[in-house]
């Protein structure tokens, strides 16, 4: 019988750890030809209507408001950062965990076939 200390001290392998690569392209994307990534698409890139409101209040700040903008957004990427790692450690135990059940249940099944296979009806 396999018991629950024994299988939370079993080391697992992590599965499913996939990433995209920067150059990915979904399947029935249209693909640009060599030629046309290298001359572009001849229209100039404008920014959004959010980008060019932040590129205004940006321009308007002093470099002390910058600096205080600047340590708050790398504060909030480090909270973000922070709460993402928790999650994929989350993620990590909760896989860990399903791994060690679906181990114990394949024991069961094996256990009970064993035992309705030595029965004397």
């Amino acid at each position: 019988m396999i018991t629950n200390t024994s299988l939370h001290s079993q080391h697992f392998q992590i599965k499913h750890k996939y990433r995209f690569s920067t150059n990915f392209t979904s399947v029935g994307a249209r693909q640009k030809s060599p030629q046309l990534l290298l001359e572009g698409n001849n229209k100039k890139d404008s920014p959004s209507p959010e980008a060019d409101g932040e590129m205004f209040m940006i321009k308007g700040m002093t470099s002390q408001d910058a600096a205080e903008a600047a340590a708050r957004a790398v504060a909030e990427a480090e909270f973000a950062i922070t709460e993402a790692e928790e999650a994929a450690k989350e993620a990590e135990r909760a896989e860990a965990e399903a791994e060690a059940a679906q181990i114990y249940a394949k024991a069961a099944v094996k256990a009970l076939k064993l035992r309705i296979r030595n029965h004397t009806w």
